[in-house]
């Protein structure tokens, strides 16, 4: 998986689904290997209990003055609920919820006390992402093809994120064949798009969404990229989102 993007020399990061540590490794092995792979943006950190690589990666400044400009938040969302008698997914926890406001705090005193642009990166939907997707007066793009599996219990991140005003959008996957994007409150709630193979079950062509920053705005253009080439649902952020759907 991260042969092409290191032989090309380009900067990448992980979070983890909830699969990954049941292949024979754990959670925390897998994140010493991937931080010590050249090129990779992860650092080792333990926010939570069973979590690992929740990270704030900055993105710089083009003019060389190192200034963050822009922020990707890394989240472990986990596998499995950890509390008795409540099934399901798992979530991210209040301790990586504290951790994720005071890193807010930081950059946005930094910067004037404005909040900086940023993009959250985790693999459980959040249950905020079904509430959006059920309100048509949000704008949507791409489908739905199944129920969202979100954890039962809501731990609070979205409500966080709106209150630290930074996060623009989030990306998770989880949902195989799940690939929309639409907004809830201003921020804009995003599926990828299957990228495997073969699996219990899958979408009818693999690929990948990309996401393009425009520098020292609150902006950002996404498409889906499929295995042929096509581009699907191409959309800019915030512009495509206030009206109705398309």
């Amino acid at each position: 998986m991260t042969r092409p993007v290191i032989e090309k020399n380009i900067p990448f990061a992980v979070t983890l689904g909830n699969h990954d540590h049941e292949q024979g490794v754990t959670r925390a092995t897998i994140a010493e290997i991937v931080t010590s792979y050249p090129y990779n943006l992860n650092s080792l950190s333990a926010i939570a209990p069973d979590r690992v690589m929740d990270n704030v990666i900055p993105i710089y400044s083009s003019n060389q003055n190192l200034r963050e400009a822009a922020l990707v938040y890394c989240f472990d969302s986990g596998a499995y609920s950890t509390i008795e008698d409540v099934e399901g997914y798992g979530w991210i926890t209040t301790d990586q919820i504290a951790w994720y406001k005071k890193q807010s705090i930081h950059y946005t005193f930094k910067n004037n006390l404005q909040p900086l642009p940023a993009l959250a990166y985790f693999h459980i939907p959040l249950p905020e992402y079904r509430i959006a997707f059920d309100n048509e007066k949000n704008s949507r793009y791409g489908v739905r093809k199944e129920a969202e599996c979100s954890p039962e219990l809501n731990s609070g991140l979205f409500l966080a994120m709106r209150e630290m005003r930074d996060v623009m959008a989030t990306f998770v996957g989880h949902d195989h064949v799940n690939d929309y994007i639409v907004n809830h409150h201003d921020i804009a709630l995003a599926y990828g798009c299957f990228s495997g193979w073969s699996t219990t079950y899958t979408a009818e062509s693999n690929g990948a969404r990309v996401v393009l920053l425009r520098e020292n705005k609150r902006e950002f253009d996404t498409w889906l990229r499929l295995l042929d080439g096509t581009i699907h649902h191409s959309v800019t952020y915030p512009a495509d989102f206030t009206g109705k759907e398309r």
